[in-house]
This record gives C-alpha cells, sequence and structure tokens, in this order.
C-alpha cells in the first residue's frame, strides 16, 4: 500500500467518490412523490440501476485489467454522473428508468475500482486490513452523503443531484491521479475487437468460469443473499420514513448519519478485530444472524422510535459482513486478477440488489412490512449458506 501524503490522496479521492454516491438517495422519495409516482416505482427505479451494474460489472473488470483502475475510474465517474444528472432532468417513467439504468452501468465500475486497487497492490494481511477500511470508508461516507443530501433537499430535491454530478466529475480527474498503474496487461493488446466481445454482457461473464469453485459460489450465493436483504432493507427503509411516518429528506439524512457513526463502530473495530484474530469465516454466519434477528424485530415495531433503534443496529450488522465477505473472497481467490475478482463479486452482490429491488417496490405496494419480512427470509438464507462455507473451508 502507498504511503504518506500518496496513501491519503488515494483514500481520500475514494471517500470522496463516496461521499457523492449517495446524495440522491435521501431525495428520491421526495422527487418520486412529487411527480405522483406509484409505490411500486422506488424499486424498479433501482432495480434499474442494479441491472445496469449487474450486467456490466464484468466488463468494466475486464477493461481494468487492459487499461488499469485509473483510467477505469476516471471514465465510469464521468459517465456515472451524466446518468444522475439526467435523472434530475426527466419526469417521464420511462426517462427516470433509462437514467438509472445508464448510472448503474457506470457505476459498475466507478464504485469498483478502489477494492479492486487494493487488492491488486496489497497482500496477505494488508490486504485485509485495508479493505475493512475501504469498507468502513464507504459505509461512513455513504451515510454521511444521505446527510448532506437530505439537507440538500430542504432547499430543493434536486439540488442534491446536481452537486452529485459536479463532484461526480471533480473526483474522476483526482482519483486518475491519485491511482498508480495496476493494468495487468498492456492496453496495446486490447483490440477491437477483443474489447467489442467483451463489451457482451454475457460474454463477460465467462471469466467467472476462470475461477469459479464450489467455494467460490457458496460464498457468492452468500454474497447476493446478504446484498438482497440489505438492498430490501435500505431502499425501504428510506421509502418508509417518508410514506409512513411523512419524515422530510432533512430527517431521513439525520438517521443516515447517525447510522454512519455505527457504520464506522462496525467495521472500525468490529471487522477489524475478526480480520485480525483471521476469525472471519466463523464471525460470518453469526453476524448473518444477529442481522436477521434485527431485522424481525423491525418488522414487529410499529412505533417509530424502537421502528429507528432496531434497523440502526441491523444497518450496524450488514455493513460489518462487507469486509469479511470481500476478504473471504480475495484468500479463495487469491490467483485471480483484482479488478476481476472484485468486478465479478460486485456483480453477483447487484444481481441480489436487482432481486430486492423489484421485491421491495411491489411488495411494499401490497404491504409497508412485506419487504422487511422478505429480506429476514433473505439473510437467513445466507446464514446458513455461510455455516456451510464456515465448515467446508475448514476441513
Amino acid at each position: 500500500m502507498y504511503q504518506g501524503r500518496k496513501k491519503l490522496s488515494f483514500f481520500g479521492a475514494t471517500a470522496l467518490l463516496y461521499l457523492a454516491g449517495s446524495l440522491a438517495y435521501a431525495v428520491t422519495p421526495t422527487i418520486f412523490v412529487e411527480l405522483g409516482m406509484p409505490d411500486w416505482f422506488f424499486g424498479v427505479s433501482f432495480g434499474f440501476m442494479s441491472a445496469g451494474n449487474f450486467l456490466f460489472a464484468p466488463f468494466w473488470g475486464q477493461m481494468m485489467t487492459y487499461l488499469g483502475t485509473r483510467r477505469v475510474s476516471l471514465v465510469s465517474a464521468i459517465g456515472c454522473a451524466v446518468g444522475q444528472s439526467m435523472l434530475a432532468i426527466f419526469t417521464s417513467v420511462g426517462g427516470m428508468l433509462f437514467a438509472r439504468f445508464l448510472a448503474g452501468f457506470f457505476a459498475g465500475g466507478c464504485y469498483t475500482c478502489a477494492a479492486a486497487h487494493i487488492v491488486n497492490i496489497c497482500e496477505g494481511e494488508e490486504r485485509g486490513k485495508y479493505l475493512a477500511f475501504h469498507a468502513a470508508l464507504t459505509s461512513v461516507c455513504a451515510a454521511f452523503s444521505y446527510l448532506i443530501g437530505g439537507l440538500l433537499g430542504e432547499v430543493f430535491p434536486r439540488l442534491a443531484i446536481y452537486v452529485q454530478a459536479a463532484v461526480l466529475v471533480i473526483d474522476a480527474f483526482w482519483l486518475y491521479f491519485a491511482t498508480g498503474e495496476d493494468a495487468k496487461y498492456p492496453k496495446s493488446s486490447l483490440t477491437a475487437k477483443e474489447l467489442f466481445k467483451n463489451a457482451n454482457p454475457l460474454s463477460s461473464f465467462k471469466v467467472g468460469k476462470q475461477f469459479l469453485t464450489v467455494s467460490f459460489i457458496i460464498l457468492f450465493t452468500v454474497s447476493a443473499l446478504q446484498n438482497l436483504g440489505a438492498t430490501v432493507f435500505d431502499q425501504t427503509f428510506n421509502y418508509y420514513l417518508h410514506d409512513q411516518f411523512g419524515l422530510s429528506s432533512g430527517y431521513n439524512g439525520v438517521i443516515r448519519g447517525v447510522m454512519g457513526i455505527i457504520a464506522l463502530f462496525a467495521n472500525g473495530v468490529i471487522a477489524m478485530r475478526i480480520l485480525k484474530k483471521g476469525a472471519h469465516k466463523k464471525a460470518l454466519p453469526v453476524i448473518l444472524l444477529f442481522a436477521s434477528l434485527t431485522m424481525l424485530s423491525a418488522i414487529m415495531f410499529g412505533n417509530i422510535i424502537p421502528f429507528i433503534a432496531a434497523n440502526v443496529i441491523f444497518y450496524a450488522a450488514t455493513t460489518a459482513c462487507v469486509p469479511i465477505l470481500q476478504q473471504s473472497a480475495s484468500e479463495i481467490g487469491k490467483n485471480v486478477a483484482g479488478g476481476q475478482l472484485m468486478s465479478f463479486f460486485n456483480a453477483v452482490r447487484s444481481l441480489g440488489g436487482i432481486v430486492s429491488a423489484f421485491a421491495a417496490g411491489f411488495l411494499y405496494d401490497v404491504d409497508p412490512k412485506y419487504p422487511f419480512i422478505f429480506g429476514f427470509g433473505a439473510f437467513l438464507l445466507a446464514t446458513a449458506g455461510a455455516v456451510i462455507f464456515k465448515k467446508r473451508e475448514s476441513v
């Protein structure tokens, strides 16, 4: 890993990326309600974004192997800014869904680069340390991004999206200069034929055949289920606060800011200690089970204060899972290029995000509590998968 100012610059650029990343999420419920969108639209719109991420994440991973993470982050962060700008401009269902898909396409690149770069330049314990730090940084910055976005939304909702787009463009260049070269192959070896081949989402997923084993399949299934439950929570929680309790984007942002502090503790203390002791495979099913139980308690509460409290605890548990899953994947895929591994990891998690986003929207339309029940089931299945993974790896 870099030292001194170089390390500070890299993580500073990464922090700014995630501070910009969730600015729009605090205001989208308000925008959708103002436009008279049906209740299911909040989930379906995020599903389109997750679909763009899922289909093209392996493509971005391939591009990283030839172009390096610095060039991919430059292009994809600017592209993500364009997609988010369209979300603020369009007012029709079709236009907004297209904007979400486009933003998801580019997000599959820019939000994978930092983790892929860490995998590429770090080894062993250092890799686990900085992946945990990266996960803590992203969770905290994402939560405070909600806070900032919510406060900007109090001025007028679309201001948060305009600020997000501007910051993404600025940070694209910062990321480019803060990230070192890590391309596995020279970019001159990337032909137009190879580029077209890798641009096909279905062909791009053939990359996974190079390293997919039974352990990988189990771990990626656990990761997809964990992200499925987490996304159901994330999407439903934001909309639920505005729709059921009448909270404005400002209150929504403050609550997510508190979650950021909790996430800092969960990743910076709990996950780091688990990774340092090498106990992450044993701890994973325990953390997932705890997250399942807290989501179950959230289902039972109808009062706003215990409901929010239960969901804050759930958020801490589920964010602690991310670095543990990443470290487990990097250990059993130590001979795989970081860009390919992290992009495939991100794509599988996005697959869970697609299912959960659509489920959150349509289930909420039936009963606002149903998405939480769906998420609870996903975490129970993830817990069972984590137990199987632990037993298999301990043999």
